[in-house]
Parts: C-alpha cells; sequence; structure tokens
C-alpha cells in the first residue's frame, strides 16, 4: 500500500475519534454512553458508572497522540479519588473489568511511561487512576466471595453481591479477569485481587471434560457444575482463552497458565475444528455430537492469538474465510451460517466488534494484510457514521442505525485499526523499555515484577 495511503488512512482515523468522542463529551458526558442517533446521553445497562466511554478511551487518546485532552480528561477524576464508585448500582463484574478497571490501569501505566513534556507540564500526574482503580478493585472483589471461588456475574459497587443474585456465571465473565486483576496486586502491593482472579481461572480449567480437554459456557459457581455444555471459541467463551495465554506471556512466573492453555488449545483444534472454520460442539463429545455450525463474530479474535503463537499459516486460512463473509456483507454480522452462507436469525446486525481487527492488526504484521483494514476502515466510515458519532447498525443488507455506540469502539476498534496503519512508530513500539500486552479491551499494560 502507498505511504500515502497509509497516512491518508491514520488520519482520517484521527478525524474518526475526534468526532465520536467529542461528540460524547459535548452530549453525553458524564454518562456512560452516547446515542449517536439522537445526539443524547445513554446508559450501557450492564456498567452504570459515570464517565465510562471516556475511562475506555484515555489509552487511545495518548496512542492517537492527543496528550492535552488525556490531561484534560485526567483533571475531571482528581477530584474524585474516594466517590465515582460508591454508587448503589449492580454493575457486570467482566464488563466492569476489562472496561473500567482495565482502561485505569492501562492509562496509569501509560501516563507513567510515555507522555511528553508538555503534557507533564500541563498536569502533573500523580497517580489518581491507580488510585480510583484500587478503590474500583475492591468493591469488585466481593463478587469471589463463592463456595468454589468462582465469582457472581454481578456486584453492586455499595452493597456487595444483589440479594438473590445467579450463581450462575460465564466461562468468560469468570475467567477474563486475571490480567487486571494482578496487575492490580502488583500495583498496590495488595496481592487478594491476583489471587482470587486466578483461583476462578484454575477451578473453571480443572472441570473442563477430562477426555476432550473441552470448557462448556456456563457454570454454577456455587455447586461448580455446569449448566450449559456447549463449548466453542465464541460468545460466552472467548476471552477466557485469550488470557490464558496473555496472562502468561505477561506473567510467566505463573507456569501453570501456559500448561491451562496448551491443554484446552488442543481441545479446540481436534475436537472443535471444522476445515477453516470453528464450531459450537457439546464438550463431552465434540464433533462427535450435535455440532453447531453458525460463525459468530466474536470468534473473530482466535486467529490473532494463533498468529501470536506462530501458529500463521492456519490462522491466514481462517482470518480468510471470516473476511470473506465481511467482503460479501460489507460488514460483519453478529452471527452466519457459513453452511447455508446467510446471516443466522437476529444475527445480522453489526455492533461495531473490533475482533476481526485485532487479528487483522496481528495479521498485517506477519502477512501485510493492509488491504482488508483498509476494506474495514472505509466500510465503517461509510455505513456507522452519524452527525452525532458512529452507530452499531441493526441490519448488515439494510442498512439502518441503532441508536447506540458502545464504549469498546473507541478503545478496541478505532484503536486497532490506527496501530495497524502505523505499526512501526506508535508510542508503544517506541518504548523500548517494555512489551505492551493488550487486554480484551485492547488496553495496552506491562509486566509489573511481584
Amino acid at each position: 500500500m502507498p505511504t500515502s495511503q497509509i497516512e491518508a488512512n491514520k488520519a482520517l482515523l484521527q478525524s474518526m475519534f475526534t468526532h465520536a468522542f467529542d461528540s460524547y463529551m459535548f452530549n453525553a458526558f458524564p454518562a456512560s454512553e452516547l446515542h449517536p442517533v439522537t445526539c443524547h446521553a445513554g446508559t450501557f445497562h450492564l456498567v452504570r458508572i459515570p464517565a465510562l466511554t471516556l475511562i475506555d478511551s484515555l489509552d487511545t487518546l495518548l496512542i492517537l497522540g492527543n496528550h492535552t485532552e488525556f490531561a484534560r480528561s485526567g483533571e475531571h477524576k482528581r477530584g474524585e479519588r474516594g466517590g465515582l464508585f460508591g454508587v448503589n448500582q449492580n454493575v457486570s463484574l467482566f464488563e466492569t473489568t476489562i472496561r473500567v478497571l482495565g482502561g485505569l490501569l492501562s492509562a496509569h501505566q501509560m501516563a507513567n511511561s510515555t507522555l511528553t513534556d508538555d503534557a507533564l507540564n500541563y498536569w502533573k500526574y500523580d497517580g489518581v487512576l491507580l488510585t480510583l482503580a484500587h478503590d474500583l478493585g475492591k468493591r469488585l472483589l466481593h463478587a469471589f466471595d463463592t463456595e468454589t471461588g468462582i465469582p457472581y456475574g454481578t456486584v453492586n459497587l455499595l452493597r456487595g453481591v444483589p440479594k438473590g443474585e445467579t450463581t450462575v456465571a460465564s466461562l468468560a465473565g469468570a475467567g477474563t479477569l486475571t490480567l487486571e486483576f494482578e496487575l492490580l496486586s502488583r500495583l498496590t502491593g495488595d496481592d487478594s485481587f491476583g489471587k482470587a482472579a486466578k483461583m476462578a481461572t484454575r477451578e473453571l480449567w480443572m472441570r473442563r471434560s477430562s477426555e476432550l480437554n473441552l470448557m462448556g459456557k456456563h457454570i454454577d459457581s456455587k455447586s461448580g457444575k455446569w449448566t450449559e455444555s456447549l463449548s466453542g471459541i465464541g460468545s460466552n467463551s472467548d476471552s477466557f482463552y485469550e488470557y490464558l495465554v496473555k496472562h502468561y506471556v505477561l506473567f510467566p512466573d505463573d507456569e501453570d497458565f501456559w500448561t491451562m492453555f496448551v491443554a484446552v488449545y488442543s481441545g479446540i483444534w481436534s475436537n472443535s475444528r471444522l476445515g477453516d472454520w470453528y464450531v459450537d460442539v457439546d464438550m463431552n463429545h465434540g464433533l462427535n455430537g450435535n455440532v453447531r455450525q453458525i460463525f459468530e463474530s466474536l470468534m473473530a479474535f482466535y486467529p490473532g492469538l494463533q498468529i501470536l503463537l506462530g501458529e500463521v499459516s492456519p490462522a491466514a486460512k481462517t482470518l480468510n474465510s471470516f473476511f470473506l463473509v465481511r467482503e460479501f456483507l460489507g460488514l460483519l454480522p453478529e452471527r452466519f451460517n457459513f453452511v447455508h452462507w446467510k446471516t443466522e436469525g437476529s444475527g445480522d446486525v453489526h455492533p461495531l466488534r473490533p475482533e476481526l481487527l485485532e487479528s487483522c492488526i496481528s495479521s498485517h504484521h506477519t502477512t501485510s494484510w493492509l488491504w482488508a483494514a483498509d476494506f474495514a476502515l472505509h466500510a465503517v466510515n461509510k455505513l456507522s457514521w452519524t452527525p452525532c458519532g458512529y452507530a452499531t447498525v441493526k441490519k448488515v443488507l439494510n442498512i439502518k442505525h441503532h441508536n447506540e455506540m458502545p464504549s469498546y469502539f473507541l478503545s478496541e476498534t478505532i484503536k486497532y485499526l490506527y496501530l495497524t496503519f502505523d505499526a512501526e512508530d506508535n508510542i508503544l513500539t517506541q518504548d523500548t523499555e517494555r512489551d505492551w500486552v493488550f487486554t480484551t479491551e485492547a488496553h495496552p499494560i506491562h509486566y509489573v515484577p511481584s
């Protein structure tokens, strides 16, 4: 791709982020999200926390080079050291961890690593983001008070686990916590966070099917028994596998995380793969039982994970299959039947998900798939743009906007696209002292010794 086109794409992404972020700050802040069609404040019902989109976007501001806005945004948080999270709200443990806790920890580490002198002169960073993260972590820790150590899916920020809360948790919801919680422990010296999250992951892994090494999608945190034996790499399970690998990469002293991953990766490869596609199967029967031949957009992270492992050839084949769906429809649908080659049920929505782009950035580093990122960029800009931001799409075949702009559009989608076109000259690659690892919400964090 010509350098001029790469630079034009970077400039476009800068403009897209500014359009969406400024619209949120003007029309919605301090609400959790923006309604981009009506230009009103909105609420993300799983994380009713003020300034959610701002917190989720802090590190993107730095990556795009907007240090002044990062510092100004940090000022919003300075006076809220002890009050931001002391609210009587039920929140998702998973979503709050990856969006808010991860956003604060990443911004804290980046503020201490990459701010320019000019920005530091504007805002003398004093650790307020870590203070907020520590307060939030202590509130979330109540979710782990179960018989098995596998956490509840919901916690009240003021009162702990809500009365009557279900004991059923998803694999991803209970097992995608270790990066943020272990990092919080190492930054604060309070090891209770990492211990709780790692125990939950180990308890989940111990309950895999012994013969096939497959995991179910939902489990009862009280009894430790699976309530859904469906197994796959998509919804309700995806990031569990991602965190086994990334936890070992970031914290190699926890060697058992690599052992756990090798086992389940082998199980997926042997018992959940059909050609270049991955399917949902029963965890006890694999491909010999009922097979659900549906591609989910959440599965699109997997080729990127394989590339991280050096499995470039199978990753490229699978990623190519996923991009064929995107080329066919213009936007990637939530669910697609790859046997009948059509969207599945209500899965013709496009919620601006980043997973395909997450794999694309990994693929570009090894196979130069800039064309794929270019296609995705211009499709999103053309089909999701509104006067007040970017909207999710109700129907990919008949474009209609849904009045929603998820915070992950700014945290993940824009960021992954930008870093694909700025792969060699961004503030993460310029940092020669640290290796940065992306959380499942695309928050870059780096190793801290225990």
